[in-house]
């Protein structure tokens, strides 16, 4: 249906201005030309209201197919494993469990400690990682597949895997083992996965993962015995990761200086040792010297202003560290990025780092932000770190988690890269940090724990 002309057809053909006059043009009228007039306003009225009820209604209508979609692919997969698993009943559950897990966590994941599991599962693997996998296959099914008679299987095999790794331990001839130090990074696996439990405190990987420090000592005596390979190095970027989390999120944090030697000047001499980013360790020492600042009732401003300047310093290195990272369209890509923990195998492994980088940057802002609008303080310093700027930070951080798990767009997921299990398994402390951030809007903390607890 043709849309009436908005003037005069006459005075358009003749290309002259309307004059707008009712019920037909003054020139028209002074010419003695037929003049077809102009459109009831009403009826111009109506048409845009049509019109933008029209395109509300295609949108809530892509919305609603895209919810439903994601709805039918999740229905789909759950009871796919669900079918699988009831498809033998002389085969054990964990069989199944197992395979999945693999899916989930080590299938394109671009991360060296998950992408060995299936090598070291197809060998012969201490007692200990066997307990272990199990563990933590039957765990993360209980979890996605909402059946928490696989948790108590799952608690079991924790409990015999912990008695078989202090049997290990107290052997140093198993000990060259590689599956024996893997089983070590199941056992923190277990715990991070029971997060999603009904009724679990929410807290960050750090507090869930207790093996982390036990592993650490483990590739520390590897490494002086000289049974340390590649994954001793993953592993050891793995448990550096949680103390940074430890560090950006707990109110009892090591010291910045302390932190540094542990997990850096103390394994500088090591063969595989991967070094800490730059833009990361200058994080570490400003983080500590304005926790510091804060801890003090009498900072001056002449102090607070130069620890601005340098949290905007290091936040501006953090920002060009993400604008360095790209993937460059290669699934076998060795590139890697934030302090060697995320393999640059595609887009959304991309979003991941990005997303660490922000979430760093992000603590940084807000505890500046905190220091400078304390009570007594110059308006001067009030303006040195504004909210606009924090609030900036979280769209910003929001945006590269969106686009590593494809939140409400219909998407489906991509041959490579890692799996949305996978994603969120990286993306718990920056979903962390924004949920518990006072800057971030209450829908934004609501979708960030409804991620965080699977659902």
């Amino acid at each position: 249906m043709d849309r009436p002309p908005l003037g005069c057809s006459t005075c358009r053909d003749s290309k002259v201005k309307y004059d707008m006059q009712q019920p037909a043009c003054l020139r028209c009228v002074r010419l003695q030309l037929d003049c077809p007039g102009y459109p009831d306003p009403w009826d111009v009225l109506h048409r845009e209201q049509n019109s933008r009820a029209a395109s509300q209604v295609a949108e809530r209508v892509r919305r609603i197919k895209a919810e439903r979609r994601d709805k039918r692919r999740a229905e789909k997969m759950e009871s796919q494993l669900l079918r699988t698993m009831m498809y033998r009943i002389d085969v054990e559950a964990e069989v199944y469990c197992i395979s999945a897990l693999f899916g989930s966590f080590s299938d394109s994941s671009g991360i060296m400690v998950f992408d060995v599991l299936p090598q070291l599962h197809a060998g012969h693997p201490a007692a200990c990682f066997s307990h272990a996998l199990k563990a933590a296959a039957l765990a993360n099914a209980a979890i996605e597949s909402r059946q928490p008679g696989l948790l108590t299987d799952a608690r079991r095999a924790y409990k015999t895997c912990i008695s078989s790794l202090r049997q290990a331990m107290e052997s140093p001839g198993e000990l060259r083992d590689d599956s024996v130090l893997m089983a070590v990074f199941l056992t923190g696996f277990f715990t991070f996965t029971l997060r999603s439990l009904p009724g679990a405190e929410m807290r960050t990987i750090g507090g869930l993962c207790p093996h982390a420090a036990g592993a650490q000592s483990l590739i520390q005596y590897r490494v002086q015995t000289g049974l340390d390979n590649e994954i001793d190095r993953e592993l050891f970027v793995f448990c550096r990761h949680i103390g940074l989390i430890v560090f950006f999120s707990s109110e009892n944090p090591m010291d910045p200086g302390c932190f540094l030697t542990e997990f850096g000047a103390k394994w500088n001499t090591w063969t595989y040792h991967a070094a800490l980013d730059s833009s990361i360790g200058r994080a570490i020492v400003v983080m500590g010297q304005l926790r510091s600042a804060s801890r003090s009732r009498n900072e001056s401003s002449e102090n607070v202003a130069r620890l601005g300047s340098e949290t905007f310093g290091v936040f501006d290195e953090l920002i060009c560290a993400t604008s360095c990272i790209h993937w460059n369209g290669s699934c076998a890509s060795r590139r890697t990025a934030f302090n060697g923990l995320i393999g640059l195998t595609s887009a959304k492994s991309v979003a991941i780092a990005k997303s660490l980088y922000l979430t760093v940057g992000l603590h940084l802002l807000q505890l500046l932000f905190e220091l400078t609008t304390g009570t007594g303080r110059s308006e001067e310093l009030t303006n040195l770190c504004s909210g606009a700027a924090v609030f900036r930070c979280i769209n910003q951080l929001w945006e590269q988690v969106t686009a590593a798990i494809d939140i409400g767009d219909g998407r489906s997921e991509p041959a490579n890269g890692p799996s949305r299990a996978l994603s969120v398994f990286f993306l718990t402390w920056p979903l962390m940090a924004i949920a518990h951030s006072p800057k971030a809007s209450t829908q934004m903390k609501s979708n960030a724990n409804r991620i965080l607890r699977g659902s």
